[in-house]
């Protein structure tokens, strides 16, 4: 019987090769039992074990068969634990032998089915499965009671079940309970044929048994696989009715509930399996994927989570709750959730993909293209892979591999619209614009409806400047999709170009209503508020920009910009600053941060920024004019220039780099370079106003006034609003002595600007050059309204009031531009001559002082400093000031002038001669310094000199009166009066204030003996200047002469009370007195004229003639031995004491003295008076 049973298995099995049937022979005793059984089939490397015995009487045979499992099989638990007993009473042996080969052929085909299933060949397993159909035992056989037929047909459903989902990722099945539990989510490719085939076997199944729970809760979901979800509800329905505490049935009805979106409905029944078994994975993760799908991410990830609790190997819960981080934003856990699902399943291509997706996200693009590439190399084929790589290498800026990349999925899916939509946004990038509109029309072909596509054609419109099909395009995308921001911006974006900054703000502002957290868009709209000059709504939108995204480098730009355009410079670069923090790769806001501080004068940081912005783009021209400019400020012209020719190198036709090249040519005096600079700006653009007006400009500094004004007019004609050119045209005609002209100009540059200070300074300084100064002291003042800080209007104004002779007003002016610039040399300069003009020379001295501290090569204030010295008396210090001048500056007429006028009043005449000399050598028509050494030669007795000195001044000023006066004074010292009160009528004619001419003609006059007009000519000095003493002694002195001693001695006494020290007064006086007879008036003038020069030796004369008229001869000797004392050689002091011996009665010194004088006489060839003498003594 053996025998026969190991026959017919051969047979049943005969056609797997993957089973051997092997017969052992061997006895086991029931003593030894299953468990030597198993280990005989274990020594004998078997997967299945048949072993048992029959008993026989005379009625019937009793067989026992075990059947024994060695592994644990994953799909059907009871075969291995429960003996298979047949009892057999009625059968003759033949009978129970056939019958026994059959059902040890059916059980182990059963078996064999379910080893296949476990190893996932499922063909293999359906095979077995339905050959095991062909041995099935009748149904009133007792060893199949543990495998009935149903249980077949179900698992037989299972394998086709499974064939008809074949998973790309992990699915999950509870496999204790032989039932599928996960329905299709777009993971699967479905064969409807084999799910039709399971569900027939399930039916089959619940025909045998119709209380079957399992195949039930399996054909429900074969039925949700098809997407018949109200049928699989019906199934899922009748198992619960069956089991109503069957948690796996909750948990599909759950899933089929949610895949009808009844969301709710599906929680209730996934909150319901889990009371009955809270220690299912799987409905955890069911439950998380509604939750999830509801929105409740917090409450999917705790359900992720608790799965994961339960089974660390769930994949789908790790990839699950990765994607729910990433939804979160939460992407280090998102991207930790993949990699542990990776950590399971190295081969996953979708958890490569997820990840990659992350770290993209995260910007972390060499990663998320690494797990693309590992997605691809599992599956080259994978065509979602290839895009989204393409994307990263796009963000990369990796642009031709980003192509190759959306091309390669385009291979494998030509019917990709996205990818066409990239790869056009790529060829965007690159400026390939045909090709990029041409895949947006495919991508649109595809889909018509595709809003983002209409937007990205519209990007392409908009770059190529055909706004008005950008504009169709993105009209399009907004009507396809109303709250598409991203539409709304860029056509936004078209507006402004377009100048409708309306519109523009309206777009954004529409953007932001979708998106009110839309940093990009907030941005925006804050450049077209700024662009119409709405500076403070600018800000408001830069500020909510950086408060949604506090690294945007861009709007700390912007919000720079707009604080520029307010003025607030500290502002802008403390904005352009936080922008290159973010961004030090950030050009643009290195250039404008260069601008302000160009702006606020700090050159060295301008200069900085634009050498980094040369850096980044060593291309950048507007960086290389704005530094040169720079340079130039600081002097550094030839940078300046090397940066403009740079300028150039890269752009040959740059007009303004020219134009500024040639304005540094200018400013290192290098004009003719710089007039081939402009013309050269003019040659690129003939209607460059800006390079006529600078060539002007340098025409101006030649001279060539007349071309400068051709130059402003060219200007004017190009652009007649500009104000700068009608000042400068201006400036041309006053230098050109024009003044009505010039002052026309500037009227009109002060009607188109009204409020530009520069101008009515311009027009004040034409007024003070006309002479007319309140004009010129208003329009400095109005410039100083405009402008409180302007120095140079103050020191301006303050030399109006100069020569107004309102000197206090002029120091106060002074005064107010050196507080607003202390380091203003020129102010200390100008001042200090205000003060040395009202006598305070000290002051005056302190401020030329404080000039050369400024400037220590401050010729001119050299020179001023030694004129007030010159003032006080200190010619020395006069005299090393003006050389000190001359040191900085050899060509310094003035300064030889001065030194001159210091020389001639130490009475060094020649040196003084020099000096005038050398400096007519550098100004041939210094009329003053021929008038100076004139005076000089004058001095020196060379009057015919002095007088051709005094000629030459004269040919050079016709209107010099001091001139006029001095040669009229060297004609008076030749005696030629007439002449002499020629000269002094002419200077009169120029000046009738001046009291010295009136004097120096009232000489002549008194000289001629014309005494009257001599009277009426001191008269006419002294109502000039009532405080001169010596206008009253020469009048004093006609009326003398004319013998009117009374008026005399009052001209004299005037005199003295103006001028106590003045000895001559006093010795006229006496001399007056000595004759009106009043001896001791006389005597007391005397007196005081020795008292004030014990030198004077006419005093002693006339006191000791006075004294010996009076009788007191002592006091005459006395007197007139003095005299002696002081000149030994004096004749007369001789014969006045022999006289005053001789009234003594001492004849013999009388005789003494006489003698004496009579030598000295002779001595001097004086004959005449020797003689009388001598006749005296005979």
């Amino acid at each position: 019987m053996e025998e026969e049973i190991i026959r017919q298995l051969e047979g049943a099995l005969a056609e797997y090769d993957d089973v051997k049937v092997q017969a052992l022979k061997e006895t086991i005793t029931a003593q030894e039992g299953s468990k030597v059984a198993r280990a005989k089939g274990k020594k004998h490397h078997a997967d299945i074990v048949l072993w048992g015995w029959y008993e026989e009487s005379k009625s019937n045979v009793k067989v026992t068969v075990k059947f024994e499992v060695l592994e644990k099989l994953r799909y059907l638990s009871s075969v291995q634990t429960k003996p298979l007993i047949q009892p057999i009473a009625k059968l003759e042996s033949f009978e129970i032998q056939a019958q026994l080969s059959q059902e040890m052929s059916y059980l182990t085909l059963f078996t064999i089915g379910l080893v296949r299933l476990e190893a996932e060949d499922y063909e293999g397993a359906i095979a077995r499965f339905t050959k095991a159909l062909e041995f099935l035992p009748d149904a009133e056989q007792e060893i199949a009671k543990n495998t009935p037929l149903y249980v077949l047909y179900f698992y037989r459903g299972f394998a086709y079940q499974l064939q008809g989902v074949e998973y790309k990722t992990y699915y999950d099945i509870a496999l204790d309970e032989h039932i599928f539990s996960t329905p299709t989510d777009g993971n699967a490719d479905l064969d409807k044929g084999k799910l039709d085939q399971a569900i027939a076997d399930y039916t089959q199944a619940l025909n045998i048994n119709p209380k079957y729970t399992a195949a039930y809760l399996n054909r429900g979901a074969a039925y949700s696989y098809k997407g018949e979800l109200d049928q699989a509800l019906a199934d899922y329905n009748r198992a619960l009715k069956i089991n109503p505490e069957y948690a796996l049935a909750y948990s599909n009805r759950g899933l089929a509930y949610s895949d009808k979106g009844e969301l709710d409905q599906a929680l209730a029944d996934y909150n319901r399996a889990l009371k009955i078994n809270p220690k299912y994975a799987f409905v955890y993760y069911h439950r998380g994927n509604a939750y999830y799908d509801k929105g409740e991410l917090e409450q999917a990830i705790a359900d992720f989570t608790q799965a994961l609790k339960i089974n660390p190997k769930y994949t789908a819960a790790y990839i699950n709750r990765g994607a729910t981080y990433y939804d979160k934003g939460k992407l280090d856990q998102a991207i930790a959730n993949f990699t542990q699902a990776l950590n399971i399943n190295p081969e996953n291509t979708e958890v490569y993909n997820n990840r990659g997706t992350a770290y993209y996200k995260k910007g972390e693009l060499e990663q998320a293209i690494d797990d693309y590439t590992q997605a691809l190399k599992i599956n080259p084929k994978y065509a979602l892979v290839y895009y989204h790589r393409g994307n990263a290498y796009y963000y990369k800026g990796e642009l031709e591999q980003a192509i190759t990349d959306y091309t390669q999925a385009l291979n494998i899916n030509p019917e990709n619209a996205e990818a066409y939509n990239n790869r056009g946004a790529t060829y965007n990038d690159k400026g390939e614009l045909e090709q990029a509109l041409a895949d947006y029309n495919r991508a649109l072909k595809i889909n018509p409806e595709y809003a983002e596509a209409h937007n990205n054609r519209g990007l392409a419109y908009y770059k190529k400047g055909e706004l008005e099909q950008a504009l169709a395009d993105f009209n399009r995308a907004l009507k396809i999709n109303p709250e598409f921001s991203k539409a709304y911006k860029n056509r936004g974006l078209a507006y402004n170009d377009k100048g409708e900054l309306d519109k523009t703000i309206a777009d954004f502002t529409q953007a932001l209503k979708i998106n009110p957290e839309d940093a990009e868009a907030y941005n925006n709209r804050g450049i077209a508020y700024n662009d119409k000059g709405e500076l403070d709504q600018a800000i408001t939108d830069y500020n909510r920009a950086l408060k949604i995204n506090p690294n945007s480098a861009e709007a700390y730009s912007n919000r720079g910009s707009a604080y520029y355009d307010k003025g607030e410079l500290d502002q802008a670069i403390a904005d352009y600053t936080r922008s290159l923090n973010i961004n030090p790769g950030y050009a643009e806001a290195y250039y404008s941060r260069g601008v302000i501080y160009g702006k606020k004068g700090e050159l060295d940081q301008a200069i900085a920024d634009y050498t980094q912005v040369l850096k980044i783009n060593p291309e950048y021209t507007a960086a290389y004019i704005n530094r040169g400019y720079d340079y130039r400020q600081k002097g550094e012209l030839d940078k300046a220039i090397a940066d403009y020719t740079q300028a150039l190198k890269i752009n040959p036709e740059d007009a303004q780099a020219y134009s500024n090249r040639g304005f540094a040519y200018y400013k290192k005096g290098e004009l003719e370079q710089a007039i081939a600079d402009y013309n050269r700006a003019l040659k690129i653009n003939p209607e460059y106003a800006q390079a006529y007006y600078s060539r002007g400009v340098i025409y101006g500094k030649k001279g060539e006034l007349d071309q400068a004004i051709a130059d402003f007019t060219r200007a004017l004609k190009i652009n007649p609003q500009d104000a700068q050119a009608y000042s400068n045209r201006g400036n041309a005609y006053s230098d050109k002595g024009e003044l009505d002209q010039a002052l026309a100009d500037f009227n009109q540059a002060l009607k188109i600007n009204p409020e530009f200070a520069g101008f009515y300074y311009n027009r004040g300084n034409a007024y003070s050059n006309k002479g007319e100064l309140d004009k010129a002291i208003t329009d400095f003042t109005r410039a100083l309204k405009i402008n409180p800080q302007d120095t140079q209007a103050y020191s301006n104004r303050g030399f109006a009031y100069y020569k107004k002779g309102e000197l206090d007003k002029a120091i106060a002016n002074y005064t107010q531009a050196l507080n607003l610039n202390p380091k203003d040399a020129e102010a200390y300069n100008n001042r200090g001559v205000v003060y040395s003009d009202k006598g305070e020379l000290d002051q005056g001295i302190a401020d030329f002082t404080q000039a050369i501290k400024i400037n220590p090569k401050d010729a001119e204030a050299y020179n001023n400093r030694g004129t007030a010295y010159f003032k006080k008396g200190e010619l020395d210090r006069a005299i090393d000031d003006y050389t000190q001048a001359l040191k900085f500056n050899r060509e310094y007429a003035e300064a030889y002038n001065n030194r001159g006028t210091a020389y001639f009043k130490k009475g060094e005449l020649d040196q003084a001669i020099a000096d005038y000399t050398q400096a007519l050598k550098f100004n041939r028509e210094y009329a003053e310094a021929y008038n100076n050494r004139g005076t000089a030669y004058f001095k020196k007795g060379e009057l015919d000199r002095a007088i051709t000195d005094y000629t030459q001044a004269l040919k050079f000023n016709r209107e010099y009166a001091e001139a006029y006066n001095s040669r009229g004074n060297a004609y008076y010292k030749k005696g030629k009066l007439d002449q002499a009160i020629v000269d002094f009528n002419l200077a009169l004619n120029i000046n009738p204030e001046n009291a010295a001419f009136y004097n120096s003609r009232g000489n002549a006059y008194y000289d001629k003996r014309e005494l009257d007009k001599a009277i009426t000519d001191y008269t006419q000095a002294l109502k000039i200047n009532p405080e001169n003493a010596g206008f009253y002694y020469n009048r004093g002195n006609a009326y003398s002469t004319k013998e009117e001693l009374d008026q005399a001695i009052a001209d004299y006494t005037r005199s003295l009370n103006i001028n106590p020290g003045y000895a001559e007064a006093y010795y006229s006086r006496g001399v007056i007195y000595g004759k009106k007879g009043e001896l001791d008036k006389a005597i007391a003038d005397y007196t005081q004229v020795l008292k004030i020069n014990p030198e004077y030796t006419a005093a002693y004369i006339n006191r000791g003639y006075d004294y010996r008229q009076k009788g007191e001869l002592d006091k005459a000797i006395a007197d007139y031995t003095q005299v002696l004392k002081i000149n030994p050689k004096l004749a007369i002091a001789y014969i006045n004491r022999g006289v005053a011996y001789f009234k003594l009665g001492d004849e013999q010194k009388t005789i003494q003295d006489f003698k004496k004088a009579a030598k000295l006489y002779g001595e001097q060839g004086k004959i005449a008076k020797q003689q009388q003498i001598l006749d005296l003594l005979k």
